[in-house]
């Protein structure tokens, strides 16, 4: 039965889905990333034509491996955090605490999306070294890695956590 009891937020089903999205996304690129650097390995060691791509390809999904699992940290929680302040204030002062790291964040995010933004804007034309793609696909991760995190921001204020 689905009662009104039962329901979920509105937004709830597509946060959710986004969430698992940018988990398997960061996941696939993070067994690309080892498959490419498994195939330099072979071709370089067993077949004596290294593969001139798969190193600089690695790297920079490395990049949004990274930021996609600094969107993933957040959501769960798991970033180290030092809790000296917040174990020593009462109930409302640790809510007070959260609400002023979360708008920090929110304000970072929001930076980052901006300058970053403008970076990948300005990479455009800047091509690869080994690879037929421009610069700012790698910096593009950094401002849908802010967008994400605003989101999830934005989110967690509406929850009032």
């Amino acid at each position: 039965m689905n009662g009104p009891e039962t329901r979920e937020p509105a937004g709830a089903l597509p946060a959710r889905l986004t969430d698992r999205l940018v988990e398997a996304l960061a996941t696939a690129l993070f067994f690309l990333i080892f498959a490419l650097v498994l195939a330099q390995i072979v071709w370089r060691y067993l077949l004596g034509a290294p593969l001139v791509w798969s190193e600089e390809a690695a790297r920079y999904l490395y990049v949004w491996v990274a930021l996609l699992g600094w969107v993933v940290a957040s959501r769960r929680g798991t970033h180290i955090a030092v809790g000296v302040l917040a174990e020593r204030l009462p109930p409302p002062g640790r809510r007070l605490l959260a609400r002023l790291a979360l708008a920090l964040t929110a304000l970072l995010s929001i930076g980052l999306v901006w300058h970053r933004l403008v970076i990948a804007w300005r990479n455009r034309d800047v091509p690869m070294v080994t690879m037929p793609f421009h610069f700012a696909l790698v910096y593009a991760a950094v401002p849908v890695a802010g967008l994400l995190l605003l989101r999830l921001v934005v989110r967690r204020l509406r929850e009032g956590s």
